[in-house]
């Protein structure tokens, strides 16, 4: 299944992501409120892919609903087009040779799609996350050294990263921004598994799923 085919983002469809997961990791400013709006705005969109009529799916209704959640940008566009030379550059920087994914499912609710995944015979499986950022972004992301420094800079894209390890049984998530006019074309970070961190998902992805549930549940009676 390749990624933005009309398979994958059926696939996709009324699964949390992660991608997403920086929004779902917002918390609440009342005492006792484990999501904050983001979240609770990302939770309702997945609760409301649920209830999109399959029939409407079929035929040319997939592309329309594609077409509907497009909020692609110039800088988007520009990140899809310069992924390929990102994970070719990938490839020729560390030997190590890159199979691309599609939508993997690691449960009923919550899905993955890494920007490759690697086989490693000596760190292992790993996953990788590609952004081909602005110049200014790039140039920053160039002193990230360590996972803490994602953390600190883009706790969304770091998420991210412990989303892809989680998926895909991975053993480390490789961080990468990409940019072909500057003289440091590609900036690798690892990022190992924080299991604090993955914990927190977890929980928060099945608290989540039990608000859809009761949204739905409550629409029915």
């Amino acid at each position: 299944m390749k990624q933005n085919t009309p398979e994958w983002h059926l696939a996709r469809l009324g699964k949390f992501t992660s991608s997403r997961l920086g929004d779902l990791l917002t918390a609440g400013r009342g005492k006792g409120e484990m999501f904050g709006q983001t979240a609770m705005t990302y939770i309702n969109q997945v609760a409301a892919e649920r209830k999109i009529s399959r029939a409407f799916l079929s035929g040319e209704g997939l592309d329309l609903l594609i077409e509907r959640m497009d909020i692609s940008s110039k800088s988007m566009r520009w990140g899809t087009d310069m992924e390929p030379f990102a994970r070719d550059c990938y490839e020729e920087t560390t030997g190590l040779k890159v199979s691309e994914a599609g939508f993997i499912e690691y449960n009923n609710y919550f899905g993955d799609s890494p920007d490759g995944i690697v086989y490693d015979s000596v760190h292992g499986k790993g996953t990788l996350e590609i952004k081909c950022p602005s110049m200014a972004t790039h140039l920053l992301y160039c002193g990230i050294k360590t996972g803490e420094d994602l953390l600190r800079i883009e706790k969304g894209y770091y998420a991210q990263c412990q989303g892809h390890i989680i998926a895909n049984n991975a053993v480390w998530c490789d961080f990468v921004s990409y940019d072909p006019m500057q003289e440091e074309t590609i900036h690798i970070v690892r990022i190992y598994p924080d299991e604090e961190m993955i914990q927190t998902i977890l929980t928060r992805l099945e608290a989540a799923e039990r608000i859809i549930r009761d949204i739905n549940s409550n629409m029915v009676a």
